[in-house]
């Protein structure tokens, strides 16, 4: 298996594990009087580190290795550089990949690959320090990342269950067990970083923003998970932020009591978080490079999807249609490339037993969606969606999210994996709106009655 699993893995493994179990047990029997949510705490992390498992068994015995074993073998090319030379090795991990530097490497330490990748190359140096703990395992590695992820996927789910108390059990299906979020969101890739990020980033702004509580460290999180998105995929952040301002700004003006004072205020507020917004992207300009501007991201999203269509891909593909890099010719792609970005790969189009079971779970997002929106309705959706903040800022970031997966992305194996951070948004956005409708429909009975 090319020294991917070694006598480590069946030493530090079983450890680790007993070690996070003992202590994700005493943080559940610590809040659970206070908090009902934290009857899924220990069952969330362990679903986590069973889809890290699973993850590891999959690339090791079926893709006999991949993107995911480089990275972590590249990341024990690291740690050697690390005793070699640990000045050289703190400045790579600032993210200084230069040539100089990359020259300290020599056959005593490996020479990695992904130099010349910097958001790959993120991965490595994440995982660097996870590599030192677990000596050489790949499994033990896995395990650690998994547990530390969680932070930021649990956090997401508190969030969500501390706005909508009583849906504890649909937000852990959507949030904690998607088997997608559980797969993709727990190995050593970079899906497993940004998912987490993500879910910390918006839970951080809830608490600086809405709830003004723990306000300090909140803020660390924002700028630490707004460093991490930007290391490995900065169009996660830029996909969050306009939705971001939405919910805050919407929240502040909700918050006024008079009419004529909340008509008057809106649109200062919101031009003033706008602004906010703005002054964040300039001053952020140069690190997200080809996302700093529209033209550019218009211009990625031709060349990406053109692409992920070639031959070397295998057939693995799927094509939506051509379309130019203006406004119009890329929004005229909106309902397919949506489409494809929450529901495809369908059954159908499956050609391995991985993208098969991706499939199985896109049947079940597919038809409770449509079930929804029958039962539901359009307008009544719609109008749920602008009474909440919250679920206008969640619908519209996994909604505009699909479709940015789904236009620039031709591919089945890249899809399943870049579309993760949209759907427990998406997901925990519908049992929302459907709990606004059951318990309308409730007071209407009532008053029928």
């Amino acid at each position: 298996m090319d020294n991917f699993i070694t006598v480590w893995d069946f030493i530090l493994f079983p450890i680790y594990f007993l070690i996070v179990y003992a202590f994700a047990t005493v943080i559940k029997n610590r809040n659970i009087a206070t908090n009902i949510a934290y009857e899924y705490y220990v069952k969330g992390l362990l679903a986590k580190i069973l889809g890290g498992f699973v993850f590891c068994c999959i690339y090791i015995f079926y893709y006999k290795g991949g993107d995911s074993t480089a990275y972590w073998k590249f990341s024990g090319f690291l740690v050697n550089m690390m005793s070699k030379n640990f000045s050289v090795y703190l400045d790579i991990m600032a993210g200084n990949l230069t040539m100089q530097n990359y020259y300290y490497f020599d056959s005593t330490t490996g020479f990695p690959e992904y130099w010349k990748d910097a958001q790959s190359f993120s991965t490595i140096r994440f995982t660097s320090p996870l590599y030192l703990l677990t000596i050489q395992s790949y499994f033990a590695c896995t395990l650690l990342l998994s547990t530390l992820s969680y932070s930021g996927i649990w956090r997401l789910y508190l969030l969500f269950t501390r706005e909508f108390p009583g849906l504890e059990r649909q937000f852990a299906i959507a949030i904690l067990f998607f088997p997608s979020l559980l797969f993709w969101g727990s190995g050593i890739m970079k899906d497993t970083y940004t998912l987490s990020a993500a879910c910390w980033f918006t839970y951080s702004i809830y608490m600086v923003f809405v709830r003004r509580e723990k306000i300090v460290p909140n803020i660390f999180w924002i700028i630490a998970t707004t460093y991490v998105m930007i290391s490995f995929k900065p169009y996660i952040f830029i996909a969050l932020l306009p939705g971001t301002l939405v919910w805050v700004s919407f929240k502040r003006v909700q918050k006024i009591k008079s009419p004529v004072f909340k008509a008057l205020a809106a649109p200062v507020v919101i031009a003033a978080f706008f602004l906010i917004g703005t002054l964040v992207l300039s001053s952020l300009s140069s690190d997200l490079k080809q996302y700093s501007s529209v033209d550019n991201m218009l211009n990625k999203a031709v060349v990406s999807q053109s692409d992920l269509k070639q031959d070397y891909y295998q057939g693995n593909s799927f094509d939506i249609g051509g379309f130019d890099g203006t406004i119009g010719g890329v929004f005229s792609k909106f309902p397919l490339a949506v489409t494809a970005g929450l529901f495809r790969p369908f059954i159908f189009e499956a050609k391995n037993p991985v993208m098969f079971i991706s499939g199985i779970e896109n049947t079940f997002l597919l038809i409770f969606t449509l079930v929804f929106l029958f039962r539901v309705g359009p307008i009544k959706v719609l109008k749920y969606i602008f009474k909440e903040p919250l679920l206008l800022f969640s619908l519209t970031f996994a909604i505009f999210f699909a479709f940015g997966i789904g236009l620039s992305t031709s591919n089945f194996g890249a899809l399943v994996r870049y579309k993760i951070p949209c759907i427990p948004f998406y997901l925990s956005s519908l049992y929302i709106i459907r709990e606004y409708f059951e318990k309308q429909e409730i007071v209407n009975d009532n008053k029928s009655g």
